[in-house]
């Protein structure tokens, strides 16, 4: 019997582990983002990436990348800290502020990606937002080749027609002043 016991707890503590391990949803290299899926992982290849780590209080990991064809934002906000709204409502209203006459064409949402194509004067440029429990990647895709991979009905854009502006700014930098996540107070915590 106590061999069963032992046998038990040893099962037990196994699928404790099991349980407890976690593939991450996205995975960054020098040269290259991999956000995995249910059944694939996508791709995003870097050409010539401009890598700047980004800081406030409430960013566990936090940093943004330029790249020839894309802009992307990554960030991790600590576990006691929260957003103080939509995070891709947030970047959207950030992509207005920063780039004037911005215009809405079309959205897409294809698995867990939620995808805009938007223009000013006529020049066309897709952002893409996709989330975990604890982290929010917002990617600008200026030519669509990523987008292309990930949605059918999304296509490439025209070089001609391609949006030259490049955003140089950070929601993690404008957090001090929007007040786009804060740190959850501990009087929050146990009213809940």
């Amino acid at each position: 019997m106590i061999k069963i016991v032992k046998i038990f707890a040893i099962l037990m503590f196994i699928l404790l582990l099991s349980g407890c391990s976690h593939t991450p949803y996205m995975q960054f290299s020098q040269n290259a983002i991999y956000i995995t899926d249910k059944d694939s992982t996508n791709i995003i290849e870097l050409k010539n990436p401009k890598k700047i780590h980004r800081f406030d209080s409430c960013v566990f990991d936090g940093f943004t990348i330029d790249d020839v064809n894309l802009h992307l934002e990554y960030i991790k906000l600590h576990s006691q800290c929260q957003w103080n709204g939509l995070s891709s409502s947030f970047y959207q209203n950030f992509l207005n502020l920063n780039i004037k006459k911005l215009q809405l064409i079309k959205t897409f949402k294809k698995d867990k990606y939620n995808i805009f194509l938007y223009a000013k004067d006529g020049k066309e440029f897709y952002f893409v937002h996709t989330y975990d429990v604890s982290s929010d990647l917002f990617l600008i895709d200026y030519d669509g080749s990523f987008v292309t991979k990930i949605c059918d009905e999304c296509y490439l854009l025209d070089k001609s027609i391609q949006f030259n502006e490049r955003i140089d700014k950070s929601l993690i930098d404008r957090n001090f002043f929007e007040g786009y996540f804060s740190r959850e107070s501990n009087r929050d915590y146990y009213e809940k």
